[in-house]
């Protein structure tokens, strides 16, 4: 199966979204280009995505930082049910990095897709956004200001310390 635009949007809607839920705001989303040999922009083979945030001070906790990066698989499963394993292949070669087994990415993953599920209406309209903005071939596809806006009085923050606890316990 190809990616399809609507996928890559799914993904990075996911990661904003997550980033949200985190406490994070979302600066923007743009298209980068430049050659990216593994890039999954239908039609676009020199651009890549990037989701741009504000980086919160003092400096989120580094699990919250991996379930962010696992929220854009999040975002291909509630768009189809599965992620698409080239297309999440950089975000789980960052988790791997850092020493993160398969059995903790996939509860992060878990844990991410709750998190959408609970913000669904905005990740939606975030992955639409996305989406007519890949059409129209825009820098920025999607403004931080709006999107926090409607999460500040609609999104649902990230709660759920109990079951990441599970699987990504914090040190002593």
């Amino acid at each position: 199966m190809g990616t399809t635009l609507e996928q890559v949007a799914a993904h990075e809607a996911g990661h904003a979204i997550l980033g949200l839920a985190a406490g994070w705001q979302l600066r923007n989303i743009t298209t980068q280009p430049g050659k990216h040999p593994e890039s999954f922009l239908p039609g676009m083979p020199d651009a890549t995505l990037a989701t741009n945030f504000v980086l919160p001070l003092p400096q989120i906790e580094a699990r919250l930082t991996y379930l962010i990066a696992a929220g854009g698989m999040a975002g291909e499963i509630v768009l189809h049910g599965k992620y698409h394993l080239p297309g999440a292949g950089d975000d789980l070669a960052k988790l791997k990095a850092v020493n993160l087994s398969d059995h903790e990415i996939e509860g992060l993953i878990q844990i991410a897709t709750r998190a959408l599920n609970a913000n669904l209406s905005l990740w939606k309209k975030t992955k639409r956004r996305m989406l007519s903005g890949l059409e129209r071939k825009q820098a920025v596809l999607v403004e931080g200001i709006p999107i926090n806006t409607l999460f500040k009085h609609t999104g649902k923050r990230f709660t759920d310390f109990a079951g990441l606890d599970k699987i990504l316990p914090l040190e002593s």
